[in-house]
């Protein structure tokens, strides 16, 4: 497994890359991880735009908490559980 770490404007490299099919993912703690599959052709540059979105957003659409998000807490509660 290849690893790189983004510089300052979050852009990355991976040197000596043989073509094939990849699958690319991204961390960051406090982010959700995100993937993406590429495919490195010989002798042409690969892009891949990975956005991480960060935790608490439970839809991962990166933006504030909404009623998108709510709607998938629809049936949870938070509590104590009490046993009978």
């Amino acid at each position: 497994m290849n690893t790189a770490q983004t510089n300052i404007n979050g852009n990355y490299k991976f040197a000596e890359v043989t073509a094939d099919f990849y699958n690319l993912t991204a961390t960051k703690r406090g982010y959700w991880l995100d993937s993406d599959p590429v495919t490195a052709t010989t002798g042409e540059p690969t892009t891949a735009d990975i956005v991480l979105c960060r935790k608490g957003n439970l839809n991962t659409n990166c933006g504030q908490v909404d009623d998108d998000d709510l709607t998938l807490q629809e049936n949870v509660s938070v509590g104590v559980a009490e046993l009978e």
